[in-house]
């Protein structure tokens, strides 16, 4: 216990006693119970120099990691042009129509996750299959187009294939094995006579 006639030089002394370990973190013990006022603060873990790296995380079974798509993606931007500098009539603007009995069919690749390639990133082996059916029927020509460019898969319809009448294509992707979904069809008229 303290005395109250202690001067105020003891009592400054008496704190000082008390509240440096305090202040370090160090457990005080009261003089009336025996018990620590404070306890000490928890060691930080630290890395071991000698341990090895820490263990990979560990997928939970409730949870499938993302799949990283692979592959070409489907083809989009679908247009025809009825000669080769007469200009391109976009499938997504409405119906196209043909003047020409050899229209060429193109659309632009894309990466499996719908994005476009790039000039940094062209598709070197991508081709596009190509198929033309009636508007209501079965495809009456299927076909692996050559090879037109990075950024273009494209086809030229042979002559003697189409007369004047509707027809509808589509196209997808093909890179060795790996195959996109179809695009969806393109309704196209052909019509060479006024």
């Amino acid at each position: 216990m303290l005395s109250t006639g202690a001067s105020p030089l003891v009592w400054a002394r008496r704190a000082a006693v008390l509240c440096v370990p305090l202040a370090l973190g160090l457990a005080v013990m009261s003089s009336a119970q025996g018990m620590p006022l404070r306890k000490p603060p928890k060691p930080h873990p630290t890395a071991s120099p000698t341990a090895g790296p820490s263990p990979a995380p560990t997928t939970s079974p409730t949870m499938s990691p993302t799949p990283v798509p692979t592959g070409p993606g489907v083809p989009d931007t679908l247009r025809l042009s009825s000669y080769p500098y007469d200009g391109n009539q976009f499938c997504a603007a409405g119906h196209p129509v043909s003047t020409s009995l050899t229209p060429a069919l193109a659309a632009s690749p894309t990466e499996a996750d719908g994005s476009y390639p790039g000039p940094s990133k062209p598709y070197p082996d991508v081709r596009g299959r190509f198929e033309i059916a009636q508007p209501d029927g079965e495809a009456f020509l299927n076909v692996l187009a050559p090879r037109f460019s990075d950024y273009v898969l494209a086809y030229t319809v042979p002559a003697g294939v189409l007369s004047d009448g509707e027809y509808r294509w589509r196209v997808r992707a093909e890179e060795g094995t790996a195959v996109s979904a179809w695009a969806p069809w393109c309704y196209f008229t052909v019509r060479t006579t006024t």
